[in-house]
């Protein structure tokens, strides 16, 4: 069994957070995934990825930030791809309200 070490510390090395804020809004700007989830969300959900996936924390370590990005908006999208699917199918009151003729 293999044992998983979350390293906290890795959040605090310079530019880990910035990473942190651009992946995370990456995604709040793709069409598939922004009505899903929210951009506070994603960003905490980016520093749990951050801390306890031994391949992100290689990328802090070896200070490989660009790397570190490209893995991150990968990881995210992964976590929330059935969410944003769900979504999709499903519509908002505001739109079947428009459909119908709604008026405000």
């Amino acid at each position: 069994m293999t044992e998983h070490h979350v390293d906290w510390q890795a959040l605090e090395v310079e530019g880990v957070d910035n990473v942190i804020v651009q992946a995370a809004r990456s995604i709040s700007k793709n069409e598939r995934y922004r009505h899903a989830v929210e951009i506070e969300d994603l960003q905490q959900d980016a520093r749990i990825l951050v801390a306890t996936k031994p391949d992100l924390q290689e990328c802090v370590y070896e200070g490989s930030l660009g790397l570190l990005h490209h893995r991150l908006v990968h990881d995210l999208k992964d976590q929330y791809k059935t969410e944003a699917r769900r979504k999709d199918k499903t519509q908002s009151f505001d739109e079947l309200w428009e459909r119908v003729g709604g008026v405000e």
